[in-house]
């Protein structure tokens, strides 16, 4: 199963519904965590490593929901499905085994088809009951019903049958959750299709798959043009939390490098520096005619002519004598 509620949601919602207006809008790398129960506790670093690059923007499976809803919506899947799956069970009440089993095999395609596996996947596992309890005990083809049981243990591990179904069903029931495999990678169209909701040209799909008494972590790294890529793997130990702790470090740090290597840093923008611009000061006022050289040379001479002309005029006039005869 793919679980899609990690701690980290409430900053990684941002990976869908955007950045402050001031941060340039990073790549989207889709993040896939398929564990469940004990197994988690060994992806928490992986995912806080792959977080804390500045070169992408990691968005996860519990963002895209609400898109998955939408595209599902749309093609009024869960209305067409439920609408199959009540005319088989009418069908097996009918004992009309063949008519029951090709409806429910067309529901089963249908949601397959959608995303309803990762918002109620409830709803796709009691099809895939159903379609066991029919190749159990009216086709007689008990392989076929242990893988659809399965299926229902991996989608719902909590899944109860109900008091009707006959004890045969139930003892291969039981048996399938007994010997349940290590689940599947994602089929490589089912990433592509999430990478296309996220806006993502990358994927990580990280696994983890009990191995004794320790565990194996997988990271793959999923290119959608090209389909899976390389994968970097640990066995850890999720009883020793400090050992735990540095192994899937390591791991993330590794997938990090790798992803950061697909989106290598924007190239620096050169400051240019404007040079001022120097600007004459403005020519100082006109002096006004009274601060003049000029004009105090002018008065000078005016005045002085002013006092001199009249005292030469004088001084000649009293030197001339009058004779009388």
């Amino acid at each position: 199963m793919v679980r899609v509620g990690l701690r980290h949601l409430p900053l990684l919602l941002l990976g869908v519904t955007g950045h402050a207006a001031a941060e340039p809008r990073r790549p989207a790398v889709l993040l896939m965590v398929q564990a469940s129960g004990r197994e988690t506790r060994a992806l928490g670093t992986v995912e806080e490593r792959l977080v804390e690059s500045q070169r992408y923007r990691v968005v996860l499976m519990q963002a895209l929901l609400p898109l998955m809803q939408q595209a599902d919506g749309r093609a009024d899947l869960l209305k067409r499905a439920n609408e199959l799956m009540e005319q088989g069970r009418q069908a097996m009440v009918a004992l009309d085994q063949s008519r029951a089993r090709t409806l429910l095999e067309q529901a089963r395609t249908l949601l397959t088809d959608g995303f309803v596996r990762y918002y109620d996947p409830r709803v796709l596992a009691q099809v895939h009951l159903l379609l066991g309890a029919i190749y159990l005990e009216q086709q007689a083809r008990p392989d076929l019903a242990r893988q659809e049981f399965v299926e229902v243990h991996r989608l719902d591990p909590g899944f109860k049958l109900d008091a009707h179904y006959s004890p045969r069903v139930r003892a291969a029931f039981e048996e399938a959750a007994r010997g349940l495999p290590p689940p599947p990678s994602p089929a490589p169209d089912d990433v592509r299709r999430l990478a296309k909701l996220a806006g993502a040209e990358v994927a990580i799909v990280l696994t983890v798959q009990p191995a004794g008494e320790q565990s194996l972590v997988q990271g793959s790294l999923f290119l959608v043009d090209r389909g899976y890529s390389g994968v970097e793997s640990r066995l850890v130990d999720p009883d020793a939390p400090q050992r735990l702790e540095r192994q899937t470090g390591a791991l993330g740090l590794e997938l990090r490098a790798k992803l950061e290597a697909r989106f290598p840093p924007p190239p620096k923008k050169k400051i240019v520096k404007k040079k001022k611009k120097i600007v004459p000061p403005p020519p100082p006022p006109p002096r006004p005619w009274y601060k003049r050289w000029y004009t105090w040379t002018a008065v000078g001479v005016a005045v002085a002519s002013a006092i001199i002309l009249p005292l030469a005029l004088r001084t000649k006039t009293a030197d001339v004598t009058v004779e009388l005869p």
